[in-house]
């Protein structure tokens, strides 16, 4: 998905990207998350100077704005998060049973 980007947007193949973000389900872990950036980082040391793994919501909290906001994800692993100015967050998961 790199090299395609780097193709479409006719830059050469050898350019470093200053960040990467990885914005994953399940990733609501800083521990886990972290191990991730740290093994992403090492086998692909070359294509970013830095990796930033968070979950879907927080990546759909902070697309729209850096002061916070709130996202819902409705699916079948369904959850919620609110994220406040100052950084405080407030998780809730959902569970849909039949």
């Amino acid at each position: 998905m790199a090299d395609e980007a780097k193709a479409n947007a006719k830059i050469p193949q050898s350019t470093v990207f200053k960040c990467i973000g990885l914005s994953l389900s399940g990733c609501e872990q800083k521990s886990t998350n972290d191990a991730l950036e740290k093994e992403i980082q090492e086998k692909f040391a070359n294509l970013s100077e830095k990796y930033v793994v968070c979950s879907d919501t927080m990546g759909s909290v902070m697309t729209v704005s850096k002061l916070g906001g709130m996202v819902v994800i409705a699916g079948t692993g369904s959850n919620a998060v609110l994220r406040n100015p100052n950084g405080g967050k407030k998780f809730l998961q959902i569970s849909l049973k039949n």
